[in-house]
């Protein structure tokens, strides 16, 4: 029997099952009068849902790109004189970036002699200390990405020092700290296919194991809605048990 290919895979669902990948853009994206950026990896500004799905559809599954998104959205655009490329001159103010969520890249690579079960083991550990209220999403590449909904927007600052502070707290090695408190910056969009490993992004739930994420990445899923639970940071910014007895405290000011 001859393996389908991925893309073809994708493209067919996306086509097949497109109510169903809107509802899933729908809640991805949030509210629709603000301004979010696709990645592939140039980027793109969204206009609407029918357009993000059809820019999607035809970069993603068509032209078999790696598909990614700002991690906010913004609420108003900019003009940029001078830049290099013609079709980025009006971009979003990413100083208006609607900050409610806090977000975690892992990658084993950061770890000396690192593996994927190093990245697995620090992502139970933020689902541990989350309660499983956090978003997670197994790359298939070198890690997995961690979103917390937040209940009241932030700042910039807010953002940078919270996530940190989880980071040291829990020690988590494979974290990526080179983009803490960029609110510019993009990450995969899950159900797309990550280019080098011809998997699909997988949603992550606390009782898979790494064998499971590993072996279900290889099948196209339709994307079902995001479901946010928001976190009050205020009351649990407090302190951080990294399960070794080892606390870590930080003041929210």
């Amino acid at each position: 029997m001859i393996e389908q290919n991925p893309y073809d895979l994708l493209k067919e669902d996306m086509i097949e099952k497109k109510i169903e990948w809107l509802d899933f853009l729908e809640s991805w994206f949030g509210k629709s009068e603000y301004i979010a950026e696709l990645g592939f990896p140039h980027r793109k500004k969204t206009k609407n849902l029918e357009h993000t799905f059809r820019q999607l559809l035809f970069f993603g599954a068509e032209m078999r790109n790696d598909v990614y998104s700002t991690v906010y959205v913004f609420r108003k655009m900019k003009y940029v004189e001078h830049a290099a490329n013609p079709q980025r001159k009006h971009i979003p103010d990413y100083s208006s970036a609607f900050i409610n969520k806090a977000y975690w890249e892992l990658d084993f690579t950061h770890k000396k002699q690192g593996c994927m079960q190093d990245a697995y083991d620090d992502c139970m550990k933020l689902m541990d200390y989350f309660n499983n209220e956090c978003r997670v999403y197994y790359t298939t590449g070198k890690g997995f990405h961690i979103y917390v909904d937040l209940l009241l927007s932030i700042t910039k600052i807010e953002l940078r020092e919270y996530t940190r502070f989880i980071i040291d707290g829990l020690k988590l090695e494979t974290a990526d700290c080179g983009f803490i408190g960029d609110i510019s910056r993009i990450m995969r969009v899950p159900y797309f296919i990550h280019s080098k490993t011809k998997q699909f992004i997988l949603p992550v739930t606390r009782n898979m194991s790494l064998q499971y994420m590993i072996e279900n990445s290889k099948t196209c899923f339709t994307p079902i809605k995001v479901t946010r639970k928001p976190l009050n940071l205020s009351e649990r910014w407090g302190s951080v048990n990294d399960n070794g007895g080892n606390t870590a405290s930080l003041s929210k000011t």
